[in-house]
């Protein structure tokens, strides 16, 4: 039996978690009304990369259809920490807490996503209310160390 602070047990909990939360639909038309000003939408096919672990991150990517591989490496094996569907937000890890991604996102099928630049959305995360700001960035720093168990 897996103990609760085992790391690997911690992350597959927050991978369900995550896949079970799916992106509300008036979220998802935000999106869609928010591409036809400064969005930018891209077509991947299979195997392209979307971001590299690593990189700075200034944009946040709403998959409209497809899958990406969300991995690293660690000790020169790959590493794959999960998928992000149709629905789903990819890279808000690094765009939140501005730091460098922790994963190289790649397609697995051919993808459309919407590319969100920092500044189309900079202001709404600014207007939270200072608690859910802290609730956001405590989410991503547990993230980012449970990825790193792994």
């Amino acid at each position: 039996m897996k103990l609760a602070t085992d790391g690997k047990y911690q992350q597959l909990r927050a991978l369900k978690f995550l896949r079970a939360a799916h992106i509300p639909s008036d979220l998802q038309m935000y999106f869609k009304r928010a591409y036809n000003k400064a969005m930018i939408k891209r077509q991947l096919k299979e195997g392209d990369l979307l971001t590299l672990e690593g990189d700075q991150s200034d944009q946040i990517f709403y998959v409209e259809s497809g899958e990406l591989e969300a991995y690293r490496y660690q000790n020169d094996q790959k590493v794959v920490l999960g998928h992000v569907r149709s629905g789903e937000i990819a890279g808000e890890i690094a765009f939140i807490d501005q730091k460098k991604r922790s994963a190289t996102l790649r397609a697995t099928e051919k993808c459309y996503v919407i590319e969100i630049p920092r500044k189309s959305f900079e202001s709404t995360l600014d207007n939270l209310p200072p608690w859910l700001q802290a609730l956001v960035q405590n989410l991503c720093r547990r993230l980012r160390e449970s990825n790193k168990k792994t």
